[in-house]
């Protein structure tokens, strides 16, 4: 499992997505692993995503979510662009091109 996560060949992590976690009105940084699957997805009255929440320093440990699709905002930024701003605790924050406030749902996986 750890080979997959942590393989530089890996795409374990699609996308970097912007949640709200742990609660309304804090945000944090997550990547998308997937769909739910199984008996997980008989139990969801609308589209889900499955996504990681890893903690900082130490993006290796951290969280295993299942949000709304309509809940999550895609990124404009690489995944290891974000690993390397969780990693500095937000002190490395990537340049940021886009002038305006623009939210990117994620529409398609």
């Amino acid at each position: 499992m750890s080979d997959t996560l942590l393989s530089s060949s890996g795409n374990a992590f699609r996308k970097a997505l912007l949640i709200e976690y742990p609660r309304r009105g804090c945000y944090t940084i997550a990547f998308l692993t997937g769909i739910p699957g199984g008996d997980v997805i008989n139990h969801l009255k609308e589209d889900h995503v499955s996504v990681y929440v890893p903690t900082t320093p130490n993006p290796t440990s951290g969280f295993f979510l299942i949000v709304p699709k309509s809940e999550v905002i895609k990124l404009d930024m690489t995944v290891d662009a974000a690993l390397k701003y969780i990693v500095s605790m937000g002190v490395g924050a990537p340049f940021n091109q886009c002038k305006t406030k623009v939210k990117h749902h994620v529409d398609e996986i």
